[in-house]
């Protein structure tokens, strides 16, 4: 009988991990929404790049500048930004003003596939956009257009290059 109490306990560990709150409390995915919505707190990029909060706190992206292959990688991430989240969408756009004119740059991320990792077009949470014709690769502000992901629609999405939208 002792045994069985031992391994129960073992196999709730893993169900109890999953719904801890980044304050260590217990959540529901409800509960831990409405929690992130009552303070603002940063997730730390894993890549070192830009955070770029969708909803709240639902997902995050990461952007992340790769000057030596012209490129911007923008990863798709959990709320935490913990776990890659792959998405359908094979590519969505960016609308930059160009300064001192009443046109946008429009910036199309497009879907990367990757044998490693089993990722595919249209299954990825991995995307590129060239860098080259960006009118200003170091700092500039947009409106992500449209992304879905897991059944959920984010439109018009401030974002800011390098300084991110979170605390929005």
């Amino acid at each position: 009988m002792k045994l069985f109490f031992q391994l129960a306990t073992y196999a709730m560990l893993p169900l109890s991990l999953a719904v801890t709150g980044c304050d260590g409390q217990t959540h529901s995915n409800l509960e831990q929404a409405q929690h992130h919505g009552n303070h603002a707190h940063h997730h730390a990029p894993p890549h070192g790049g830009t955070p770029i909060q969708l909803g709240d706190e639902l997902y995050h992206m990461e952007w992340v500048k790769d000057e030596d292959i012209g490129i911007m990688r923008c990863y798709i991430f959990d709320g935490h930004m913990e776990t890659f989240v792959r998405i359908s969408q094979e590519t969505f756009e960016v609308n930059i003003p160009l300064e001192g004119k009443e046109s946008k740059y429009i910036w199309t991320f497009s879907a990367i596939a990757n044998r490693s990792t089993g990722e595919t077009i249209g299954n990825s949470s991995e995307f590129h956009a060239p860098l080259e014709s960006l009118p200003n690769q170091n700092k500039f502000e947009g409106i992500l257009q449209e992304i879905h992901i897991e059944g959920q629609y984010f439109r018009n999405i401030p974002v800011r290059y390098p300084e991110g939208n979170e605390g929005n």
